[in-house]
């Protein structure tokens, strides 16, 4: 049998995420020259949420999102599928960048709305997307962040959250581990399935009236009062464009190199759980989970009970390249963490692995705004691993700057962000910033093993200090 190019391409793309391998038929590519008011660029989550909010407002805009393979193939696809309120790595973080408590308390609800967007969304328009409400725990891995999840829950609620310390006893009650110090649990979180989630959300705008074209490569694009996208079988005229690309925004654009890099982040996913596999672990209230860790794992239950295990470590490729999907080192750090977290599922089987790129930048703040000659391209992106929830409600800020409608969220700090450590001339180089991130995650990684000396078993000791990140012999 001979498969046609598109037909290769559909059978590619549900191997890039457990999340996408379902049956899926996407929509016809541009066929034609066309004209409308607003084309946007990307179809995951930003992309769609600002297709959502633009037509929500005015019902008359003719608007075309242009996606180069599937809906949902880049990050809103494979990433782990937690909705949350967390900006920045954690709440201390966020009052530094933020420049004080009130303008992070502002960012903050930002973020809380963008959950309760999600809520609503998946409620409202009955998004079958797998999803579950039942809060974030971050996880202490050693007695020395103990303290730091304490100062967590000090600082989020002083954010205007509810989040809540668990100690090492009540952890005992509901995870069959010895793993787990403390915990700090904010339970205005949600898991999901991030494909399905963007598949609805396209059933969604198009029942809005919004174009959408799959399999549609952008080529480039003219800047002028009227931008000229083109792609391989037709030009889109827009008054306006908005770019909803994260991770891929290097590709297209180089001028954003100085926002951010594509990092590499990956994910093992096991066989479903056995009933007693799954009673020997404990986790009945099913909470997403992250590590106190600065190289941290983001661990998650799926539908039928199996373990996604993300993070650990993180890769960048040097001149942002995005062709490393699949790296059996990564995956081996992934695994092995999951079993030192559950030693008794040793054995277990994996049964997808795969990897993708999100937009960080050193402070761990996404970004957004307006730019070009005429002001008239608009940009989303930076959400550095937390984009479920502030990409799907990005598209109210594009809504705001395209509309220049005033709201509550005109104070926040993050339109146009930079990291504060003034980085933007080192990031235009390939050889700096590869040199930068580098720099970055090594000084990350000492922190971690420093912690760890805080372990009182010899074991986890090694295994933080020399074990985690050891790569195979050549």
């Amino acid at each position: 049998m001979v498969r046609t190019i598109k037909e290769m391409k559909i059978m590619s793309f549900r191997e890039k995420s457990f999340w996408l391998d379902e049956e899926y038929k996407p929509n016809e590519s541009v066929a034609s020259d066309q004209e409308v008011d607003v084309v946007i660029i990307g179809g995951g989550f930003t992309g769609l949420s600002a297709a959502y909010f633009l037509k929500k407002e005015d019902s008359t805009l003719k608007i075309a999102l242009l996606e180069k393979e599937v809906i949902g193939y880049g990050a809103s696809g494979r990433n782990g599928g937690f909705c949350m309120t967390l900006l920045a790595e954690n709440a201390m973080d966020l009052i530094e960048f933020a420049g004080g408590l009130e303008a992070a308390r502002l960012a903050h609800k930002y973020q809380r709305a963008a959950v309760d967007h999600v809520d609503f969304m998946v409620k409202n328009y009955e998004l079958k997307c797998d999803y579950e409400k039942n809060g974030l725990m971050t996880m202490a891995l050693n007695p020395a962040h103990i303290e730091k999840m304490k100062e967590y829950v000090k600082t989020y609620n002083s954010l205007g959250t509810e989040a809540v310390f668990l100690d090492q006893e009540e952890l005992h009650k509901r995870f069959h581990t010895e793993a787990f110090y403390g915990a700090c649990y904010d339970k205005h979180c949600a898991i999901l399935n991030p494909a399905k989630l963007c598949r609805e959300m396209k059933r969604v705008v198009e029942d809005l009236g919004v174009d959408v074209y799959e399999m549609t490569e952008v080529l480039g694009y003219e800047e002028g009062e009227r931008i000229k996208i083109r792609t391989a079988s037709g030009t889109v005229n827009a008054k306006a464009m908005v770019l909803g690309t994260n991770a891929y925004i290097t590709q297209l654009d180089r001028r954003f190199r100085e926002f951010g890099v594509p990092v590499f982040t990956y994910i093992v996913l096991t066989e479903p759980l056995t009933e007693e596999q799954y009673e020997s672990i404990g986790w009945k209230g099913r909470e997403g989970i992250e590590t106190s860790l600065r190289m941290i794992n983001y661990f998650r239950l799926t539908a039928d009970n199996r373990i996604a295990m993300g993070g650990g470590d993180a890769l960048y490729f040097y001149n942002d390249n995005l062709n490393h999907d699949q790296d059996a080192y990564a995956f081996q750090v992934a695994q092995r963490d999951l079993l030192q977290f559950f030693p008794q599922l040793k054995g277990i089987k994996i049964t997808h692995q795969w990897g993708g790129p999100v937009f960080m930048n050193p402070d761990w703040i996404p970004t957004f705004g307006r730019t070009g000659k005429h002001n008239n391209i608009l940009f989303s992106l930076g959400y550095s691993g937390h984009g479920v929830a502030g990409a799907s409600y990005s598209g109210a800020l594009i809504r705001n700057l395209y509309f220049e409608k005033k709201s509550e969220w005109d104070g926040l700090f993050f339109q146009k962000y930079r990291t504060k450590y003034r980085m933007e001339r080192w990031m235009r180089s390939s050889l700096m910033r590869k040199v930068t991130y580098e720099a970055i995650k090594g000084f990350y990684i000492y922190q971690d093993r420093a912690a760890s000396k805080s372990l009182t078993s010899r074991a986890d000791r090694d295994y933080y200090r020399a074990q985690r990140f050891k790569k195979p012999k050549d």
